[in-house]
């Protein structure tokens, strides 16, 4: 009986010294959870603002594309505008060169009719 006893006083030791260590086991695991939270706050904020240059970039390399296009899309609706009016002017020399050639026709073929 008495090696009984002994065996359940040492269980019970055994019970009290882990009840002992425990606070101190949460309370180390609490530290090292903090820890790691911090790091990865540390990884996430570096990662964020990684990912805020990049992007910036590419918005900076985008506007940049956008304001070249919109540009060489000026200057070509600016030689359409004066094509427009080089081909507008030759149309109107053709067409009054046109008439005058008809016209004189017609005056050189009433003429040799008889008219």
């Amino acid at each position: 009986m008495a090696e009984l006893l002994g065996d359940v006083q040492g269980i019970l030791d055994r019970v009290e010294a882990l009840q002992a260590a425990i606070p101190k086991t949460v309370k180390e695991a609490k530290t090292e959870l903090q820890a790691a939270v911090k790091e990865g706050n540390v990884h996430i904020n570096e990662a964020c603002v990684r990912l805020s240059r990049v992007i910036d970039q590419q918005t900076k390399d985008a506007v940049k594309a956008t304001q070249a296009a919109a540009g060489e899309a000026s200057a070509a609706a600016r030689e359409l505008r004066l094509a427009r009016g080089r081909l507008t002017a030759l149309l109107t020399v053709f067409a009054l060169v046109g008439g005058g050639v008809g016209g004189a026709a017609v005056y050189l073929a009433m003429r040799m009719a008889g008219g």
